[in-house]
């Protein structure tokens, strides 16, 4: 009897602050809802039975069965879960149902920190007719089994940062205690949870392009007044549908683990361990099995293959900068053009006034423009220069076997009409002008015996106004950077804005063709042409 008395005390007041009151799993890899609440809806929704047995064959070893569901809602920002754990250690045995809230904060698109909080009730039992007594008719005095049932809760942090997890989480938060009756003293039989921490790493590496790939991992884990225990080892797999884990738990011994998808969406996994320490001696090994099924995809959790979510998560990653890329360029294009139509409306507008002030009197300059062409056909049919003896042309004629003929350039009658579409406008400096310059210059009935020796302008544009013929130079060498002069008409009010002067035809006509083909813009004042004024 005192046997027995002193075993209860024993179990009651010390086993279970020293043993096994957070059961151990083997299969956390693939499911790390067992370990962290933080994890529920992190692979999807998976519905997943594990059953441990640890030390097969030696009396009292502890046994573990357990129930867990857990899924996404909310695109996957808010995790929920169920859990329902069965433990039984020798006499000792416990029962807890949580329910668990998970939140994944975002920070990018491979960057989460999840947190996690599970919260139930937990029943401890002694169970007294696990007891081996020596005397059988001890065990009349323990027939009923008693149970007491306690709040209890747990907490995690699971940060994410591309293939890298690292976790964090804590068991028995609310330390609870457990009373039991004692026929043998005043005092009754008690016990007090003790808070558990484990803290977890692991990272993936993929292998052409996913096909294969390693997980290399490690965890500690520890109670309030104990030393920590730390495990460390490797997964290996294949595809989606395979893996393989080895793992080196300290004091403790080895593990080798594998599992797949039998069938689609259907995991099974399978754990061994050998005890290394003494106790080895005494048992057959660890054995750890589970069943479970994936809704969706099978990516998620480590023994499946997550290529297919990585790709999907750079893939928008990408798109979201081509997207913001685009966006940018598009804004940019939309200020360009905004600022090319304010820039091209001032400038059409300038063109246009310009154009109009200085198409007052377009009649009277195309006569002159009539007038200074038939002058220069005349000295491109002689010599080429612009000279009045006419002795000295009617030599260059009769020598010149007609070489050096500058290109003649097609001047249309009343080119400027159709250059200005006809358009009329006013000009106050000079409202009365024409009259003045009538008569004034050269007339197609001059002989040639009245031509003085003179020089020949290439023309861009005219004006009777001397500011509307700078503002025209200003506008030319904006637009296409050319230097210009002004030059008044003999014995007329008119301004002629001109490139470059020369004595000699052919050196004219060159100007007058490249003037034409610089102005892309339709600047120009009709097309360029030639006047010849006296020297």
């Amino acid at each position: 009897m005192k046997k027995i008395v002193a075993a209860l005390a024993f179990f009651g007041s010390i086993s279970i602050s020293v043993a096994q009151q957070t059961p151990t799993f083997d299969h956390y890899l693939v499911n790390q809802y067992l370990v962290n609440p933080a994890a529920a809806g992190m692979n999807g929704t998976n519905v997943i039975i594990d059953y441990r047995r640890q030390w097969t064959g030696f009396t009292g070893a502890p046994e573990t069965q357990v129930l867990s569901i857990d899924g996404a809602i909310k695109k996957n920002k808010i995790g929920l879960g169920l859990m329902v754990i069965n433990d039984q250690v020798n006499i000792l045995g416990s029962t807890g149902a949580f329910a668990t809230f998970a939140y994944r904060a975002k920070f990018s698109e491979n960057h989460f920190l999840r947190f996690g909080l599970s919260a139930g009730i937990n029943q401890n039992r002694i169970l007294f007719d696990k007891i081996n007594a020596d005397d059988p008719s001890e065990l009349i005095l323990f027939q009923n089994n008693q149970n007491a049932t306690s709040f209890d809760g747990a907490a995690g942090l699971l940060y994410e940062l591309g293939q890298l997890k690292v976790g964090i989480s804590s068991t028995h938060l609310f330390g609870g205690r457990y009373y039991y009756e004692n026929n043998f003293a005043s005092e009754s039989l008690n016990y007090q949870t003790i808070n558990h921490y484990l803290v977890n790493a692991e990272y993936r590496f993929n292998i052409k392009k996913g096909k294969f790939g390693i997980v290399p991992f490690a965890l500690a884990k520890t109670a309030q007044g104990l030393k920590p225990l730390w495990e460390g080892g490797i997964t290996g797999f294949y595809k989606k549908d395979v893996w393989l884990t080895l793992r080196y738990l300290n004091n403790v011994g080895y593990s080798v683990s594998f599992g797949g998808f039998i069938a689609k969406n259907i995991i099974a996994a399978y754990a061994y361990t050998y005890s290394s320490s003494e106790i080895g001696a005494y048992n057959q090994g660890t054995h750890d099995v589970i069943l479970g099924f994936r809704f969706g995809s099978k990516n998620g959790g480590n023994g499946a293959d997550q290529k297919a979510m990585d790709d999907l998560r750079k893939n928008n990653s990408e798109l979201f900068e081509t997207t913001a890329f685009l966006k940018n360029q598009y804004d940019q294009l939309k200020k360009d053009i905004e600022l090319q139509k304010k820039t091209s409306k001032e400038t059409i507008y300038g063109l246009d006034s310009i154009k109009k002030l200085m198409s007052k009197n377009k009649d009277e300059l195309d006569k002159i423009i009539q007038e200074n062409l038939i002058k220069f056909e005349k000295y491109q049919n002689n010599s080429g220069t612009v000279n009045t003896n006419s002795k000295d042309k009617t030599e260059n004629n009769n020598n010149d076997n007609g070489g050096n003929k500058a290109d003649k350039p097609p001047y249309p009658r009343n080119f400027l009409n159709s250059a200005n579409g006809g358009s009329k406008g006013s000009d106050n400096n000079a409202s009365d002008g024409s009259d003045s310059t009538k008569g004034k210059n050269s007339s197609l009935s001059n002989s040639e015996e009245e031509i003085i020796d003179g020089k020949i302008y290439v023309v861009i544009g005219a004006s009777v106004s001397l500011d509307v013929a700078k503002q025209f130079q200003k506008m030319v060498i904006r637009e296409y950077g050319e230097e210009t002069k002004i030059v008044r008409g003999e014995g007329s009010v008119w301004y002629f804005v001109y490139t470059k002067s020369f004595e000699n035809t052919n050196d004219a006509a060159k100007e007058q063709n490249r003037m034409s083909k610089i102005d892309e813009k339709s600047l120009f004042i009709g097309i360029p042409w030639c006047l010849i004024q006296n020297k």
